[in-house]
Parts: structure tokens; sequence; C-alpha cells
């Protein structure tokens, strides 16, 4: 990870002098503005759930967590963060065009990611015809969070 937080790049920065988005700069929002949050408010409402009359399940699962040893509590959350890890994956394994996501058998279709400014400016993020596909740098980008939180 950066100074500031964010995920490095494999080319030793996240480029941000563009503001236009690249594929390593959305993966990388990704994981701050969606896995983080994912992984990090699960257990917070696993804890404590919020609201003034949260919902029985809830609370019943907030009971067994907050019942299980710490170390357990750890495992659970690594499997939510496997769990989130997944979901995501997958997405991003569909807009690569690696995974196919057709509503029925012979149709085929192209999700096509892009992002636009305002003033015109637009990149491709998901082109299906790249080396470097959002899936990989998915995986690297969390493999080097994680290796960075276990130093």
């Amino acid at each position: 990870m950066g100074d500031s937080g964010s995920p490095t790049s494999r080319k030793g920065r996240i480029a941000v002098e563009d503001d236009l988005l690249d594929r390593e700069r959305f993966v990388g929002l990704l994981i701050d503005h969606v896995r983080a949050p994912a992984i990090e408010g699960t257990v917070a409402t696993m804890k404590a759930p919020p609201g003034r009359a949260p919902r029985p399940q809830r609370i019943e699962l907030s009971n067994w967590f907050n019942g299980l040893a710490e170390s357990d509590r750890a495992f659970v959350t690594r499997a939510m963060t496997d769990a989130v890890d997944g979901a995501l994956f997958g997405v991003l394994c569909i807009l690569d065009g690696a995974q196919s996501l057709n509503p029925r058998p012979g149709v085929l279709q192209r999700l096509v990611l892009r992002a636009e400014l305002d003033d015109g400016r637009e990149r491709l993020l998901s082109t299906h015809d790249e080396l470097e596909e959002l899936h990989d740098i998915y995986n690297w980008l969390t493999r080097e969070q994680a290796g960075s939180e276990d130093s």
C-alpha cells in the first residue's frame, strides 16, 4: 500500500495526474470504496447491530459472533473477505469477458466498461483483448494488500 493508504501499482504508484480512470486506478478504487467497507461494515454490524430496533436475525448473528473466541472471529472475518473477493472477482471476470453473462444459450454479448469525463474524454476499462485484465489487477492488488497486512 502507498503512503496514502491506497494500493500502489505494479509500476510503483497509481497515476493520479489524469482524472480519467485507467484499469488499475479503477480496481484500486473498487478495493477502497467497495471491498474494504463491505468487510469492515459487516464486521461492525456483527459486533453491534445498528439502529434502535435491529432485525432479530442481526441480533442473533451478533450474539453468536461476539460469543466466539477472538481467533474464531478472525477466521470469520477471513471467510467474509474471501466471499467479498470472490464476488468482486466474478464481476470483474464478467466485465473482462473471461466469464460469460448471457440471458440464454446461443446469445453472446460483451459488456464494455468505459470511464467518461464531462469534457468528453473517455477511456475503455474493459476491452476483452487486453493482456492485463481487471480481475488480474484485482488479484494482484489484493494479494499485495494482504502481504502488507501480514508484515
